[in-house]
């Protein structure tokens, strides 16, 4: 069998100028229309949820016959 490692992961922190988080430095940041950027959930949701019932469906109906 392998053996397990015991060193920690150490994580290092890294300084980043001000300004230059989530985008080019010095502009300022937009506003972001969440429901333009994620209309695509809401349908994927939607599917899972067919799905899922769909599933739990034939899990009833399996059972009455196994």
């Amino acid at each position: 069998m392998a053996r397990k490692s015991s060193k920690k992961r150490r994580f290092q922190r890294v300084s980043v100028p001000a300004g230059t988080i989530g985008g080019t430095p010095g502009k300022s940041a937009e506003p972001v229309n969440l429901a333009e950027e994620y209309a695509y959930v809401l349908n994927d949701l939607s599917r899972m949820a067919i799905l899922a019932g769909i599933i739990v469906a034939a899990l009833i109906v399996l059972s009455f016959f196994l």
